[in-house]
């Protein structure tokens, strides 16, 4: 049994109008689709969970709202305009996205690597000028990397590789972050350092992110919303704190959530299949 406690500010309101909507998306690989007919509009100030089963098709979704995966049918909308009308360079403007396993470059330093996000800032041969160098010192600062920032990537643990790569896409001060499972890599304090960052990104900064997440106990905790999916489908949204979107949970992942203290903390029961015995 696992218990885990409720965030105190797991619900916001949003007011703006939305700075990416998706609109009947299909997507998939080699013409089959894993992603159907999926709607969602995500918003300025709020960290938004993608969660559902393994295979579902989140991390497929994530790749086709970043334009990293052309859609078989629907549109993504970011900024107010059509994803394919806008320049490669201005969409990296608005947007981040952070890939569950991205490769680490060869012979690059930790610093090197969050200077990669200053790019869709800068004219082609242009130096980076002062606003470029604050924010990757603030970047490597903010993700507690200081004396790690010119080790060499490959000399580094797979946790402070992730960071490292975390703080690469805060350099890049877009508008939208989207990552896929960022504290997949990473010890239970540094994923609870993770997740309160990108908390601090939303709510003092007013930046929308999403994040795929496998971790239910992460994604109560810390989410403001959860889209949530089955078999390619988006199921519902459900907000953390209104125990009556609890049961959409409790259907796709086949277990019983429970709330045990005053304080909110929440228990987590697995729904058990017992086999018929077969009679000869």
């Amino acid at each position: 049994m696992t218990q885990v406690a409720v965030h105190p500010d797991s619900v916001v309101a949003h007011d703006g109008k939305a700075i990416l909507q998706a609109m009947n998306l299909t997507a998939g690989y080699a013409k089959r689709p894993v992603v159907h007919g999926v709607s969602c509009q995500l918003h300025p100030g709020e960290l938004v969970g993608i969660i559902g089963p393994n295979g579902c098709g989140k991390s497929t979704l994530l790749k086709t709202l970043s334009g990293n995966l052309q859609p078989m049918s629907g549109q993504v909308v970011l900024d107010g305009q059509p994803f394919e009308r806008l320049p490669r360079q201005r969409r990296a403007q608005l947007l981040a996205m952070l890939p569950q396993h991205p490769d680490s470059p060869l012979g690059m330093s930790v610093r090197d690597l969050v200077r990669c996000g200053r790019t869709p800032h800068t004219k082609w041969f242009q130096s980076f000028g002062t606003s470029d160098q604050t924010a990757i010192e603030h970047a490597i600062r903010s993700c507690e990397l200081d004396d790690l920032a010119d080790c060499p990537l490959m000399e580094i643990s797979g946790g402070e590789r992730q960071r490292a790569w975390i703080a690469m896409t805060l350099a890049q001060q877009t508008r939208l972050l989207l990552l896929d499972e960022p504290t997949s890599a990473l010890d239970v304090g540094h994923q609870l350092d993770v997740m309160h960052l990108l908390r601090m990104l939303v709510h003092e900064r007013g930046l929308a992110v999403v994040v795929v997440m496998h971790d239910i106990n992460l994604a109560i905790r810390f989410c403001d919303r959860m889209l949530v999916m089955r078999d390619g489908r988006m199921v519902g949204e459900c907000y953390p704190k209104d125990e009556n979107n609890w049961s959409m949970l409790e259907d796709v992942f086949n277990i019983t959530i429970q709330q045990r203290t005053p304080e909110g903390a929440l228990s987590f029961e697995r729904h058990r299949t017992h086999a018929t015995p077969e009679t000869t």
